[in-house]
Parts: structure tokens; sequence; C-alpha cells
């Protein structure tokens, strides 16, 4: 059954984190009831700050999709230390529709894995992910759906997908 969550990082005097997570109405697939949830959410966030000594340094809302998969997996070659390392960049300029407000992340350059990378992606002779494979769908995904850690605007952001590399990675 699908999740939602908020999560909240508390920070404590001596600068150590700890994590709350609190389960929340889930999401509707169509998503109809998210900003009953977001209004739950800061309406729980608002309640914890005023039960705590420390500072809540970030918040999310989590939900959490029922992939209905088995516990196993079949084929071996799925280890979480086997990655594609993506790399994107931010070319979103401005933060708001009349180009008044600059993004701090224009320009820049971000990136994140995922584990259990299929290596027959690879492009021949290559540690890149073959562009005429399903690296394609992951472009478009990405770029049209994924958000820089910079720009959270809702009026459109873009960016661009630059590589998905595979690396190897312990955790």
């Amino acid at each position: 059954m699908p999740q939602t969550r908020l999560v909240l990082k508390i920070r404590d005097y001596d600068g150590e984190t700890t994590t709350t997570n609190i389960h929340l109405t889930p999401l509707l697939s169509d998503g109809s009831n998210y900003a009953a949830i977001e209004a739950a959410a800061n309406s729980i966030k608002a309640a914890v700050e005023n039960m705590i000594l420390g500072t809540v340094e970030q918040a999310q809302l989590v939900h959490v999709f029922d992939e209905n998969i088995t516990p196993t997996v079949a084929d071996p070659n799925a280890q979480r230390e086997v990655k594609w390392l993506v790399t994107m960049q931010d070319t979103t300029q401005y933060l708001d529709a009349t180009n008044t407000v600059p993004n701090p992340g224009y320009g820049k350059v971000w990136q994140f894995e995922i584990g259990t990378a299929e290596l027959a992606e690879l492009a021949a002779n290559s540690d890149e992910a073959d562009p005429a494979g399903d690296v394609s769908t992951l472009k478009i995904q990405l770029e049209a759906n994924a958000r820089s850690p910079w720009n959270y605007a809702a009026a459109s952001p873009t960016q661009s997908l630059i590589s998905v590399r595979h690396v190897g990675r312990a955790t």
C-alpha cells in the first residue's frame, strides 16, 4: 500500500541531526488530496516545533509508491555497488515568469546515483550509457520532471541531462 510521510530533520545544539518520520494520509493516485496533505504536514511541523528545543532544518513530504515487487531479485548482477552516476545541469536562468528573480543554481551541475545498473545499457567501449538505448527515455523523463537542488519553481524549470556513466561505489 502506498505511503505518504512527513520527514523532519531536526538539528540539536551540538549541530547533530535526528530524523522523525510521521505517516500521513496516502496521496491519491490523481493527486487530488495533495493540498490537504501539505496543509496537514505544515500543521504537524508547526506543532512539533512548539515541542522541541532544536530547529527543524528540513521538512520533506515523501510518497512511497507500492511497486508490488517480490523480495527477491532474479539477476545476481543486480548489485547496489554497480551504479549509474547521473549528471545534470540547471538551465533555468530565472525563478519567475517575469525574469526578475535570478536562479542561484543557473548553470550549476549536480549528480545523483542509481544503484543496480544494467551494464548492457553501456555504449560500446565506453563507461557511459548508450544514447540510443533506454537512457533516451530516462533523459526525457528527467528533463521534464526532475528539479535541481536550487530550483523548485513551479513554472517549468528546465534542466539538461549531461551524462549517465557507470561507476562502482561501496554505498
